[in-house]
C-alpha cells in the first residue's frame, strides 16, 4: 500500500498537522511492506561443488542468492535452481515437482531451497538473500560456506555432534554455548554438523522444530551443514515410509547419491562423504530394521562400494545402553544391535553415533556384541580408555577392515534431563551430564571430545588408524558393573543379611559402600564379609562401588533401595499416552 503523491497546498494550520501526520505515516506505515525472513538461511546437502541454501519468508519473493568470495566481492548469483514449499492457504499455480506443502507451517509461509552449483571444491563462499533487488539477510562475514574437499583428499575434519537437545530450554542453550566456546578457542573451522534425533520435542511439530533447533543454533546453521537423523519425537507428525511432515520438511537429504555414495532412493536414510571419510545416517525408527529389508541391503551396497579410510554411522536409537532407555528390553534397540551391527562391523565401522538414551555412554573397542542382553566377554578388543596421553589409543589398521573395533557413542545428553537404569558391561565411561561431541579427524588419527556446559572437555579418546593391526579378544575385560547387591531391592522381612558381590573384573579388587544414600568412596565403609542388619523400620538406600588400584577408574555405583514390610510406596498409575497430532 502507498500514500497519496499529493495533497492541496491551501491548508488551515489544523490541516498542516493533519499533513504532517499523513506524511509520517507514509513514511512509516504505508510504504510497501517487504518480505522478512522467517527462518534460517541454513545449508544443507553439500557436496564438493554444490550447497543449497535454505530459507523461509512471509511473504511472496523473486529469490536470489547472490555469492562470491568475500561479503563485498558478491559476483555470483542462482535464481532459477530452487524448490519451493508453501504452507496451507497459498494457492501453487505451478504445478510440478519442484513444488510441495509444508506440514504445520505457519500460514503464509514460504520455504525456498536454492542450489548453488559449480562450485570449487574446499573453498569459502560468502552469500546473502534477495528479494529482486533487495537484500533480505546476509551478506556479512558470518554468512559463509565451504564446498567439501575433493574425495580422497587427506583435509581435517571437525565435528559437532549433538542429540535429544530440541527443548528450547536454558540447558540445551547452556550446552550450546559450551560447545561455541571450544569451538572458538580452537580456532579450528567447523565442518559439519551431525544430529541424532530428537531435535524437536514433544511431536516434532513445525513450532517445535523452530523453537528447539532453527532459533537455538543459527548461528552454526548459516555456515554450517547439519546431517539429521529423525528420532522418534520427529516421528509423532513425520513419516520416513512416504517422506512426509515437518521433519523432511526442513531438511534436504541426499537420497540420489548427490554427495557420494550409493543412491538410496529415500531422505530417510544416505550417506555422504567428506575427504577421506564416508557418514552413513540410518533410520532406526520407522522403516524395516531386518537384515533382509531395503534399508540393509542399501547399507549393505553403500558399505561395498566405499574406499574411504574412515567411517561414522549415526542414528537415532542405540544398540548399547542402559541410561534412560534399556538396549538389552526395547525392540528397535536390540533390532540395530542384532540386524544392522553385523552388516556395519563387517563393513569397517569406525565410531557409531546414537542418542535417545539421556546420557554419555563410551564404548571400549568392541566387535561381535550381537547377543542379548549384552555381555562383554568375548567382544571387547580393547579394555584401556582409549586416551592417547592414558592407556593408549585404540589401534586399528589403516583403511576400513571387517571386524576391527567400533568405539560406540550415546550422545543423547544435549537437553533433555537425564538419568541412568544401570552399567551397561562395554561402556568404558559413563557420565550424567549435559553436553554434546567435538570429533576431529586428521591424518591416521580420530579424536573425540565429550564437551560439557561449562566448555570443558569430560572425557576424551582416540582412534589410530596406522599399518596392519591383528586385533585379538580381551580375556577378562574391564567392565563398569559394580558389585551385585542382595537383598536386591524392594521389602524386606525382619533382620537380614546384606551381601555383597564383584563382577567379574573386580574380584581382586576391594568394594566399598554406603547406606545413606550418599556416593561411595575409598573412605566409605570396606564389605569384607556379609553385614547383618536388623529390622527395618523405615526405608534404606544402599549403593555399592568396586575399586581396584590408583590408577584404573572404580566401577559404576549400584544403587537399591529397601523397605520394612508393607512400607514400600505405591506404585504411581501410568499417565494415558498423547493422542498423536494431525498435522
Amino acid at each position: 500500500m502507498y500514500a497519496p503523491s499529493s495533497l492541496s497546498p491551501s491548508l488551515s494550520s489544523g490541516r498542516l498537522k493533519l499533513f504532517g501526520l499523513v506524511v509520517l505515516w507514509s513514511l512509516v506505515g504505508w510504504t510497501q511492506v517487504s518480505a522478512a525472513v522467517t527462518r534460517g538461511p541454513y545449508l544443507q546437502l553439500s557436496t564438493e561443488e554444490s550447497v543449497v541454501v535454505v530459507w523461509r519468508s512471509d511473504e511472496a519473493t523473486a529469490p536470489v542468492v547472490r555469492y562470491g568470495p568475500s561479503p563485498s566481492k558478491l559476483d555470483q548469483q542462482e535464481a532459477k535452481d530452487f524448490a519451493l514449499k508453501v504452507s496451507a492457504g497459498i494457492e501453487i499455480t505451478t504445478t510440478g515437482k519442484r513444488y510441495a506443502r509444508l506440514h504445520s507451517a505457519p500460514n503464509g509461509t514460504r520455504q525456498y531451497e536454492m542450489k548453488l552449483s559449480d562450485l570449487e571444491p574446499d573453498t569459502r563462499y560468502y552469500y546473502a538473500i534477495y528479494d529482486g533487488e533487495e537484500k533480505l539477510t546476509g551478506g556479512d562475514a558470518d554468512h559463509f560456506f565451504r564446498t567439501h574437499p575433493e574425495r580422497g583428499t587427506d583435509a581435517p575434519i571437525r565435528i559437532w555432534a549433538v542429540g535429544d537437545s530440541g527443548k528450547g530450554n536454558e540447558v540445551q542453550r547452556g550446552v550450546y554455548h559450551g560447545a561455541l566456546k571450544v569451538l572458538e578457542e580452537d580456532g579450528k573451522p567447523l565442518n559439519m554438523y551431525l544430529h541424532v534425533g530428537d531435535m524437536a520435542y514433544t511431536h516434532g511439530r513445525d513450532l517445535e522444530f523452530q523453537t528447539g533447533f532453527f532459533d537455538m543454533y543459527q548461528t552454526t546453521l548459516r555456515h554450517a551443514v547439519c546431517w539429521p537423523s529423525m528420532g522418534n519425537h520427529e516421528g509423532h507428525t513425520s513419516d520416513g515410509l512416504i517422506q512426509t511432515g515437518p521433519y523432511y520438511d526442513a531438511y534436504v537429504s541426499p537420497a540420489r547419491g548427490e554427495a557420494g555414495g550409493v543412491v538410496s532412493g529415500t531422505e530417510a536414510y544416505y550417506s555422504f562423504d567428506y575427504g577421506r571419510a564416508h557418514f552413513i545416517c540410518l533410520n532406526s525408527f520407522d522403516v524395516d530394521r531386518s537384515a533382509e529389508a531395503d534399508m540393509a541391503q542399501w547399507l549393505k551396497a553403500d558399505l561395498n562400494a566405499t574406499n574411504a579410510d574412515w567411517l561414522v554411522v549415526f542414528f537415532h536409537h542405540p544398540p548399547y545402553t542402559k541410561g534412560s532407555h534399556d538396549s538389552d528390553r526395547e525392540i528397535e534397540l536390540i533390532e540395530m544391535r542384532e540386524q544392522i551391527m553385523p552388516i556395519l562391523e563387517a563393513g569397517g565401522v569406525d565410531m557409531v553415533l546414537t542418542g535417545h538414551s539421556h546420557i554419555y555412554e563410551r564404548s571400549m573397542l568392541i566387535d561381535g556384541a550381537y547377543a542379548t542382553p549384552t555381555v562383554a566377554d568375548g567382544v571387547v578388543l580393547d579394555d584401556g580408555d582409549g586416551h592417547m596421553h592414558g592407556d593408549g589409543a585404540y589401534q586399528k589398521s589403516a583403511g576400513l577392515h571387517a571386524h576391527q573395533g567400533v568405539a560406540q557413542l550415546v550422545i543423547g545428553h544435549g537437553g533433555q534431563n537425564l538419568s541412568r537404569k544401570g552399567a551397561m558391561p562395554i561402556m568404558r565411561r559413563v557420565q550424567m551430564e549435559h553436553g554434546s561431541m567435538i570429533i576431529d579427524i586428521e591424518g591416521d588419527t580420530l579424536t573425540s571430545r565429550m564437551i560439557n556446559s561449562a566448555g570443558k572437555t569430560t572425557d576424551t579418546f582416540n582412534i589410530v588408524k596406522r599399518g596392519k593391526v591383528n586385533p585379538q579378544i580381551v580375556d577378562n575385560p574391564w567392565t563398569p558393573v559394580g558389585p551385585t547387591v542382595q537383598p536386591g531391592g524392594g521389602e524386606v522381612t525382619g533382620a537380614f543379611e546384606l551381601t555383597l558381590t564383584p563382577s567379574k573384573f573386580w574380584l581382586d579388587g576391594t568394594m566399598r559402600y554406603t547406606l545413606d544414600g550418599s556416593e561411595p568412596t575409598m573412605d566409605s565403609a570396606r564389605y569384607d564379609r556379609p553385614v547383618r542388619m536388623s529390622a527395618l523400620k523405615k526405608a534404606l538406600t544402599i549403593r555399592a562401588r568396586s575399586y581396584k588400584g590408583e590408577e584404573i577408574d572404580p566401577s559404576l555405583d549400584t544403587v537399591v533401595k529397601l523397605f520394612p514390610e508393607g512400607g514400600a510406596p505405591e506404585k504411581k498409575a501410568k499417565k494415558p499416552a498423547e493422542p498423536t497430532p494431525k498435522y
